[in-house]
C-alpha cells in the first residue's frame, strides 16, 4: 500500500485485506479498510468494489445486514466492468452472510450464482497475461481452483447442475 500508484495500492490493500481475512487477522482486515476509506473522489469501479467487499467483510459480524448489502454491491460492481472471478467472490460472501442470518434460500440463490460464475470462469481463469493481472485477477495461484469453488458453491446451493455457458455468450 505503499505505492506512489493509487490503483496498485488500492489492489493491494484489498490483497492484504482477503488475506487477512482469511487468517483471521481483524487488524490487517481493519488496516486494508483503513486504507481503502481514505481513498479520493473519483474513484475508479475496481476501487469502488474493493472498498465495498472489505467494508463487508468488516461489518458482517457487527452489521450483517449492512454488510450483506455492501458484499452485493461489490458484486454488482465488479460484474459491471467484467470482473467475473471477484465477482463470485463477493457473491460467495453474500451468501455466507445470509446464510449466517438465517436466510437459507438467499443464500441459496447467491452461491448458485457464485457458481455458476466461477465454473465460467474456471477455464478462463488458467491463462494469464498482463491486462488480467492489471484489472483485478489477482487471486491465480489461489490454493483453491475455481472450478472447486464452483462444486463447494453448487453444493451450498443446494446442489445445483452447472451448465456451461456457450463459448461465444460471455460470461454472467
Amino acid at each position: 500500500m505503499l505505492s506512489p500508484d493509487t490503483g496498485v495500492a488500492a489492489r493491494a490493500a484489498l490483497v492484504l485485506g482477503l488475506a487477512a481475512d482469511a487468517q483471521g487477522d481483524q487488524a490487517g482486515l481493519q488496516s486494508a479498510a483503513s486504507y481503502l476509506s481514505t481513498l479520493k473522489a473519483p474513484l475508479s469501479v475496481t476501487q469502488q468494489a474493493d472498498r465495498a467487499e472489505i467494508r463487508a467483510r468488516v461489518l458482517r459480524r457487527s452489521n450483517p445486514a449492512l454488510a450483506e448489502q455492501q458484499a452485493e454491491d461489490a458484486a454488482s460492481l465488479r460484474q459491471s466492468e467484467g470482473s467475473y472471478h471477484d465477482m463470485a467472490r463477493a457473491l460467495a460472501l453474500a451468501a455466507r452472510i445470509a446464510a449466517s442470518q438465517g436466510d437459507q434460500a438467499k443464500a441459496r440463490v447467491l452461491w448458485a450464482r457464485a457458481a455458476q460464475s466461477a465454473a465460467a470462469q474456471s477455464g478462463a481463469l488458467n491463462r494469464a497475461d498482463v491486462q488480467t493481472l492489471a484489472h483485478g485477477a489477482l487471486t491465480k495461484g489461489n490454493a483453491i481452483p475455481p472450478e472447486d469453488d464452483a462444486q463447494v458453491w453448487a453444493r451450498n446451493a443446494g446442489s445445483v447442475v452447472l451448465r456451461p455457458f456457450d463459448e461465444g455468450a460471455g460470461t454472467p
